[in-house]
């Protein structure tokens, strides 16, 4: 185990709260992929400059309203679920830790491939990952930029009612995917819901623009 060096608290605008640990430029990353300047206090986001101070930009989107922001000065629409890597696009925090886990269950070795089973509506199984002996492994992506709660536990991001029941979700989902329109043939989903191996849950806690842990259980 190494030491904490550095540590710190934001703000819901990414501005340093509190210093736990260490001096505030040892470490001068802040939002995802944001940089501090130390000489203007702007955070540096590739396109723009971010006020801390503000919570917003100091120029306009240089997309406009394609960067899926109907503020073309604010950070995103809701920063606890949406994050804007580049000062550029907006995208859900939801996404951005399904992309990591897909990342990381393609290089275990464990599957043949890995892809969601979601509608246009992105609703549906986040991930599933074909196994080489032709069984299929279902998982639930929850992620959350707080990775503790009131009193320092780290917290996950809860479950629907309609997820609560594995068996029933992942089978609904197929039922609905033979149909068409999930993203996979009706051939593809026939043959997971013929060979269902292992439900997983995959909590991605984000702090500081970072993946802080992952945690697996059971689903």
């Amino acid at each position: 185990m190494g030491n904490l060096v550095w540590q710190v608290e934001l703000n819901i605008y990414g501005k340093i709260r509190t210093l736990v640990k260490g001096s505030a430029q040892d470490c001068p990353f802040r939002y995802q992929r944001q940089y501090e300047d130390a000489e203007t206090g702007l955070y540096y986001n590739r396109f723009r400059y971010y006020s801390p101070e503000s919570g917003t930009y100091i120029s306009q989107d240089p997309i406009g309203l394609a960067g899926n922001n109907p503020n073309i000065y604010a950070y995103t629409k809701d920063s606890n679920v949406w994050i804007d890597i580049f000062g550029l696009d907006c995208n859900s925090l939801g996404e951005w830790g399904e992309k990591f886990a897909k990342e990381q269950l393609e290089g275990s070795g464990k599957y043949k491939r890995v892809f969601p089973v979601q509608n246009k509506s992105n609703n549906g199984i986040d991930l599933v990952g074909q196994r080489h002996d032709g069984k299929f492994d279902f998982f639930e992506v929850k992620t959350t930029g707080v990775g503790k709660d009131a009193k320092g536990n780290r917290r996950a991001v809860g479950l629907s009612d309609r997820q609560r029941n594995s068996t029933f979700f992942v089978d609904d989902v197929l039922t609905k995917a033979q149909g068409g329109g999930y993203g996979v043939s009706p051939q593809l989903a026939t043959q997971m819901k013929n060979n269902i191996g292992n439900k997983r849950i995959i909590d991605v806690f984000v702090d500081n623009g970072k993946v802080n842990s992952v945690l697996t259980s059971i689903w």
